[in-house]
């Protein structure tokens, strides 16, 4: 088998990592994060690779694996309110949170392939971004498209791809095809690792706790807590 390209690994909050294996503390974690209610207290604290994550190095008591997008990652939210941090107080096994503010489908399955080898999980959890993102590896590193990044090209009149990127992101069957080919996959990788894997989908949750994290966009700790009990109701089960 051929070596594996870095960029199944790749996090795009490397880049504001220190690079030297410790911690790193960020008050926001992007230029455009608006902080809308200061009065909730937080610190985004990224690991070696670029999760919001405790580091994995080395790991050799039993794990399991977060994925998903920024409701995965926790934008605005305290990582004790995260749902990955609440399995892990019920269960008492440490999860590691792979999530990517602004990931896509794509993103879970592309990072599930870079890392379940290493981290080896025996249970893997996945709250499905929105359907309609998808990846691309560009020269120096992977980006994720959203319809509002498309429409912004149009706006600029910057990019020659942005007319197909539309027509991509306007048809509601390639985002499904797509969101199916990257369910399979997942089941994939895990039944060939005998992997339990647990997923849920995050339009499902969309209208609990609205707009009550930090940045006063993404859903506060309540949703949180509901995607946590709803993973452990299937775990339970």
């Amino acid at each position: 088998m051929s070596e594996q390209h870095p960029y199944y690994k790749f996090s795009k909050h490397l880049y504001q990592t220190s690079g030297d294996g410790t911690y790193t503390s960020y008050n926001k974690i992007s230029n455009n994060e608006k902080i809308e209610r200061p009065e909730i207290k937080l610190y985004y604290k990224l690991n070696q690779y670029g999760f919001r994550s405790q580091d994995w190095t080395n790991n050799k008591e039993e794990c399991y694996i977060a994925l998903g997008c920024s409701n995965t990652f926790g934008t605005g939210t305290p990582e004790e309110d995260r749902w990955s941090n609440l399995i892990q107080d019920h269960t008492g096994i440490t999860v590691y949170n792979l999530g990517i503010s602004g990931g896509a489908t794509d993103t879970v399955t592309r990072l599930l392939l870079g890392w379940i080898d290493e981290i080896n999980p025996s249970k893997v959890f996945v709250l499905w971004p929105n359907s309609n993102r998808w990846e691309v590896g560009k020269q120096d590193h992977v980006r994720c498209y959203t319809p509002g990044s498309v429409y912004s090209m149009f706006e600029k009149k910057t990019h020659s791809d942005a007319r197909y990127c539309a027509d991509y992101l306007g048809q509601d069957f390639n985002s499904d095809i797509n969101k199916r080919r990257n369910d399979y996959t997942l089941r994939g990788i895990c039944n060939e690792r005998n992997i339990e894997h647990y997923t849920l989908e995050c339009h499902d949750f969309k209208n609990i706790d609205k707009n009550n994290a930090r940045d006063g966009s993404h859903n506060g700790p309540l949703m949180q807590k509901a995607i946590a009990e709803e993973f452990i109701n299937l775990l339970d089960k």
